[in-house]
């Protein structure tokens, strides 16, 4: 049977800083919603990359905003195919782009885009789960300035006419492009994808192979891990997230500092503020829980959560995947 997952969510708050828990448990139902992608929606709260590999892009929002979108229509001998891709790559891998560090226009035509990843899942090759490489892609952000010193001296002169033919005046180092092949799609920080990779020893890094075939988007429950929250205003989140969730109130008990005692064996003397909700009959496994406490309890209320969620966990591995 195709095993599914619950994923149950959990906020500390300490002063003006909270930190969310997302535990993936390895049950059967049909809720899996990914608060840490969901919870982008949320205006008042602003995520964090853990500081291990922290999330970092040399692409910024006012360059997205700007760049001309150009895709170059090249013809390959032989379209890309996932047989194909199987016989030109060193490895297959899910990977987690840690970062946009910089694109190259001296590796290639239309440059490279090179930064860091990391390696969720190993499907094919050498590298193994947990390994960070330096990955090379195809196409990219780039100023107009660096595009243009890149070029044949033929092309830099025919753009100089152009530009001044239509009274262009703007600094080409304050243009950007956005370089694609064919159909290919951009590579985003912090976005997970299914890649094919082959090392590029001259690189010292993977290339991504196969455009927009050899890169694809991927949504997959990720391990507890713990994020940063900025600003955190608990009278405008539950709403939110109740909505994010698709909570059903009249089956959910509000959660408060009795119940947090009662249910996870925390202290109320720790707790300062909290929200929450949890199913009435143990049939649904939709809930959240927020609670701001003082911080020389911080690690101990994780602990609890901890517990509260691998008991959970035991505790749905024998329901039905078809019963709720």
């Amino acid at each position: 049977m195709k095993k599914k997952y619950i994923l149950i969510s959990f906020i500390l708050a300490l002063s003006l800083v909270a930190i969310i828990l997302v535990i993936k448990l390895n049950t059967k139902t049909q809720n899996n919603t990914i608060l840490e992608e969901s919870i982008s929606d949320i205006d008042q709260v602003i995520l964090e990359e853990t500081p291990k590999y922290e999330i970092s892009t040399y692409v910024t929002n006012e360059i997205k905003e700007i760049a001309t979108d150009s895709a170059s229509v090249v013809c390959f001998k032989e379209p890309f195919t996932i047989e194909s891709l199987k016989k030109l790559c060193t490895d297959i891998a899910i990977i987690r782009v840690i970062s946009l560090d910089y694109m190259d226009m001296n590796v290639s035509m239309l440059g490279m885009t090179f930064g860091k990843a990391l390696i969720n899942n190993s499907i094919y090759g050498t590298l193994k789960e947990g390994d960070v490489i330096t990955y090379m892609k195809p196409g990219g952000y780039v100023d107009m300035e660096t595009y243009n010193n890149a070029q044949p001296e033929a092309a830099r002169e025919n753009r100089l006419k152009v530009r001044e033919m239509y009274g262009i005046t703007t600094p080409l180092s304050e243009e950007y492009a956005n370089l694609r092949v064919n159909k290919d799609i951009n590579i985003e920080e912090g976005k997970t994808y299914l890649a094919y990779l082959t090392y590029n020893e001259k690189n010292k890094g993977y290339e991504i192979i196969g455009l927009e075939i050899g890169l694809r988007e991927v949504q997959i429950p990720q391990e507890a891990e713990y994020v940063s929250v900025i600003n955190l205003d608990f009278e405008t989140l539950a709403p939110k997230i109740e909505n994010m969730m698709d909570i059903e109130n009249t089956r959910m008990e509000n959660v408060d500092k009795t119940v947090l005692k009662d249910k996870f064996g925390i202290d109320e003397n720790c707790v300062l503020e909290v929200i929450g909700k949890l199913p009435i009959l143990n049939v649904k496994s939709n809930m959240y829980i927020v609670v701001k406490v003082t911080p020389d309890q911080k690690e101990n209320v994780k602990q609890k959560f901890e517990e509260y969620g691998l008991n959970m966990e035991k505790e749905w591995e024998n329901y039905l995947s078809d019963e709720y």
